[in-house]
């Protein structure tokens, strides 16, 4: 599996359709990262982009349902993109300062944290850690 970052671009928006999003967000300084009900391991939340959604309202959903967030900000960073032998994806990595958040944390997921580096235990190390990694060197 080969990840690529690729830096926005309303041309490149045209030519792909992207399945997935990311929102590297931030509450009270702290980075938020969650746990699925059926994992031992932590994640940046994010998810897929349902049918007739755009990225912006999924990863909206996305931050909203998996973090409690219920005041925020989010901005389009940059996109990446996953190819093994078999397909290619593409996703879209927003960025949120969380302002306001409930305790009430939706569907699949069953923890919320809050740290200041990303975790040794991820559930996508290989894809995740590039993207973090990226955000930290180009926007922190």
């Amino acid at each position: 599996m080969q990840v690529t970052i690729i830096d926005t671009s309303s041309e490149f928006e045209k030519k792909v359709n992207f399945s997935y999003v990311v929102i590297i967000s931030k509450y009270m300084g702290k980075f938020l990262f969650v746990r699925h009900k059926n994992r031992i391991t932590l994640e940046i939340p994010g998810g897929k982009i349902e049918h007739g959604e755009t990225a912006y309202e999924a990863a909206h959903r996305e931050l909203a349902e998996e973090t409690g967030a219920t005041i925020f900000s989010l901005k389009k960073v940059f996109y990446y993109e996953v190819s093994t032998p078999l397909k290619t994806d593409y996703g879209m990595v927003f960025v949120s300062n969380v302002t306001q958040k409930s305790a009430d944390l939706k569907f699949e997921i069953s923890e919320l944290y809050e740290l200041n580096e990303f975790p040794k235990n991820s559930t996508y190390p290989t894809i995740q850690q590039k993207i973090f990694s990226h955000y930290l060197l180009n926007n922190a």
